[in-house]
């Protein structure tokens, strides 16, 4: 456990460095709000994990209310939202690997099995069992015919 708590703080301390040359090399347009790019590569870093929004907040040290702000303002969307959204474009690469749905529940950090089904078919119009079955196709006509992808994503549609 020892060990586990070491390596820890190791990666947190590297992680910080590497933030800190980053600000210092990027130029000024691209920066963004410090807070909100240490959220984001958090959230891309461990959306595998159990993540809330108290933890990000705590994580840059600032307060959650301030963070949900800063994020909304400048990327449009909340957080939560964030997370969920990026979760849900590794569930498909991971099903498009065949993966097992299970498999991919958990990896995209999800604890229950049926939450994830539920939140797949939320954000993508199907369950994650009817995406593996069309998965393999590429064309649009062998689509189902219900089947109205949300703005801007289309899972059956090979990248």
């Amino acid at each position: 456990r020892d060990a586990i708590n070491i390596q820890h703080h190791r990666e947190e301390w590297l992680y910080s460095q590497l933030l800190l040359i980053y600000r210092e090399l990027a130029p000024p347009e691209s920066k963004g709000n410090y807070y909100v790019n240490i959220i984001r590569h958090q959230i891309c870093s461990s959306y595998m994990m159990h993540i809330t929004v108290e933890s990000l907040a705590d994580y840059c040290g600032i307060n959650k209310s301030y963070a949900t702000r800063l994020f909304k303002k400048e990327t449009g969307i909340s957080i939560k939202q964030f997370i969920i959204n990026y979760r849900m474009h590794k569930a498909v690469d991971l099903l498009q690997l065949s993966y097992s749905i299970e498999d991919t529940a958990r990896l995209v950090g999800y604890e229950e099995y049926h939450s994830f089904t539920k939140k797949f078919k939320e954000y993508y119009g199907i369950p994650p069992s009817k995406y593996k079955n069309f998965s393999h196709l590429s064309s649009s006509e062998n689509i189902p015919k219900n089947y109205t992808p949300p703005p801007g994503i289309n899972p059956f549609m090979k990248k």
